[in-house]
């Protein structure tokens, strides 16, 4: 009897074997893999005009990476009445993304490769669709070739097709930051990337680098006027200043002969306070100094510049501009 009971034991064990491996997903009959997968979210817009969305227009995966999807379970959806999509479920890698109208023959499909579509991320992609009745462009001239901004900072870039015929689909490559329909780049992480610009076949490359913030900078100070008559006069203090955080304060320094320090706070006058114009007036009094024993007055000196602090607390400064008031001669004596 023992010796009937090893091959009735032996079966027993191979037969459980064969279950826990019909059940481990590495068979033929098991689970298909887990594909990891992200968003890709945008608006779909005139190219000649890219305030503009276009509703009903179909945005579609074009391939799938490494991952890939069965055909039955490829992606698309269509915009919303301003040109907005969301595409949903999209496998990790270098994505291509097409949209077109098919509904009208107004505008042409546009094809944009190499969309970076990360685990459980979003992608913002926005796609500029050119017209039927423009010509194929044959290239994109795409400005400035290469920038280095500040975290949070911006950069605007020109796409321009050769035909003048709109503006190039815009997508960055690396996890760098993000830009607008209209080409402005706002970094949002540290690291070097790149600007793609498509438009139709046709494409450009310039290259980003995001860097650490940096103190604001005063690109430029002027006065106006720089000299005043002895009665002095209203001065006009202007600087250009930007920095990545966003400019906190900008206050000008005026220094009198004597040394006495007068700061005024500055007001954006034009810009944004990441690029910004700032401006302040200073009622510049008469000249002060005593004449010498021939009744000259010698002319008053004053030196200004402008601090400029951003929102991480850090300062940048300008370099001294001289601004003078004249002295009193007395008239030249009867011939």
């Amino acid at each position: 009897m023992k010796r009937l009971l090893w091959p009735s034991l032996l079966a027993t064990v191979m037969l459980a074997a064969l279950a826990l491996s019909g059940c481990g997903g590495g068979g033929d009959g098991g689970a298909p893999p887990v594909v990891a997968t992200g968003t890709i979210s945008g608006r779909v817009v005139q190219a000649d005009a890219v305030a503009s969305g276009i509703a009903n227009a179909e945005v579609t995966l074009v391939t799938t990476g490494s991952a890939g999807l069965g055909t039955a379970q490829a992606l698309t959806t269509r915009t919303d009445s301003q040109g907005n999509y969301t595409l949903t479920g999209v496998p990790v890698g270098q994505q291509t993304i097409m949209a077109s109208r098919s509904s009208d023959a107004v505008y042409r499909s546009q094809t944009v490769p190499g969309v970076p579509v990360a685990a459980n991320r979003t992608t913002r992609l926005n796609i500029a669709l050119l017209r039927q009745d423009q010509p194929e462009p044959t290239s994109v001239r795409l400005s400035p070739a290469s920038v280095t901004v500040d975290l949070n900072g911006q950069a605007k870039f020109s796409g321009v097709v050769d035909d003048g015929s709109g503006t190039p689909t815009y997508v960055i490559v690396g996890d760098i930051g993000s830009i607008s329909p209209n080409g402005l780049f706002t970094g949002t992480q540290v690291g070097k990337g790149q600007l793609k610009a498509y438009a139709g076949s046709a494409s450009a490359t310039a290259e980003i680098e995001v860097v650490g913030p940096r103190p604001p900078e005063v690109s430029s100070l002027l006065l106006s006027p720089t000299e005043f008559a002895s009665g002095g006069g209203t001065l006009t203090i202007t600087a250009a200043i930007n920095d990545g955080d966003g400019i906190a304060s900008a206050v000008a320094e005026i220094y009198a002969p004597a040394q006495d320090v007068t700061r005024l706070d500055m007001t954006l006058a034009a810009g944004n306070a990441k690029d910004g114009t700032y401006r302040v007036s200073f009622d510049v009094p008469a000249n002060s100094n005593v004449p010498d024993s021939g009744g000259v007055q010698a002319p008053m000196k004053y030196s200004i510049r402008v601090v400029a602090t951003d929102g991480s607390g850090a300062t940048g400064t300008s370099e001294f501009v001289d601004l003078t008031v004249a002295g009193v001669r007395p008239p030249p004596p009867p011939i």
